[in-house]
């Protein structure tokens, strides 16, 4: 408890530095360096403040979190004037649990997607249904379920199905398979280790600064001392306790 108070007060800070539009999204791992107080723990980088509100306003402002606001508001509002409909308390308290458990940890993939998910389940139960006998649809409609489903199902391969197989190629040390399907995820390109795919996995943001000590100590063997001091001080942005970089940086020093 006491580290994660720790953590928001410095997320605090990082949010009050940019507090209207905040520093972009998912980019707390790479600004968050800059406001730690201290060295939590060594050799750990802390890209998340534990606080998913906090996440919010750090990377999309206050304008963000008072978006995400509203839209809680909306449905818990709907889902009131609805208490009586069936399912409608239990997923409201669901939603609630949740929604007090994302605020003390930090949000990633699988939380935010349950958290969806129960919004929208709650939103669809809470939403009045159409008049018994009214008829609903217009002409074509079956086309436009059916076309809707063929897109439904071809946004799902794009984004859900791609991902897992690139993961999965790189959890079996395939890399060179994984950027051909997710060329923007910088730890598949770090993976392959060459001078220009660790450059490429650079230009995408990677967020381990223990990545620009490596890309750092490629480009001392090449000769090019300037890039390695900018990619170990990069490290520093990153985690300005990370001592292999502090250590390299003093080496370089005449």
């Amino acid at each position: 408890p006491e580290l994660r108070l720790h953590l928001w007060g410095d997320g605090l800070r990082m949010v009050a530095a940019r507090p209207l539009t905040g520093w972009g999204e998912d980019a707390t791992g790479l600004s968050f360096g800059r406001f730690l107080s201290q060295d939590y723990a060594s050799l750990v980088t802390f890209d998340r403040i534990h606080s998913g509100p906090l996440d919010v306003a750090a990377t999309q402002g206050v304008l963000g979190l008072a978006a995400l606001g509203w839209v809680l508001f909306v449905v818990f509002r709907t889902a009131w004037r609805s208490r009586s409909q069936p399912y409608v308390a239990g997923l409201s308290a669901a939603l609630v649990g949740f929604s007090v458990w994302v605020a003390f940890n930090f949000d990633w993939s699988p939380a935010t997607g349950a958290f969806w998910l129960l919004a929208g389940t709650l939103w669809s139960a809470a939403s009045p249904s159409p008049p018994s006998g009214e008829r609903v649809g217009v002409r074509g409609a079956k086309e436009v379920r059916a076309g809707t489903a063929v897109v439904l199902v071809l946004a799902a391969v794009l984004f859900a199905v791609f991902p897992v197989l690139a993961d999965v190629w790189y959890l079996k040390g395939r890399a060179d398979l994984s950027v051909k399907v997710d060329p923007l995820q910088a730890q598949y390109h770090w993976a392959l280790g060459s001078i220009e795919e660790l450059r490429r996995a650079a230009a995408l943001g990677e967020t381990e600064p223990g990545f620009y000590v490596t890309l750092g100590d490629r480009e001392l063997q090449l000769g090019n001392r300037a890039k390695a001091q900018s990619a170990y001080q990069r490290a520093l942005e990153i985690d300005p306790y990370y001592t292999p970089a502090t250590q390299r940086l003093a080496a370089l020093r005449p």
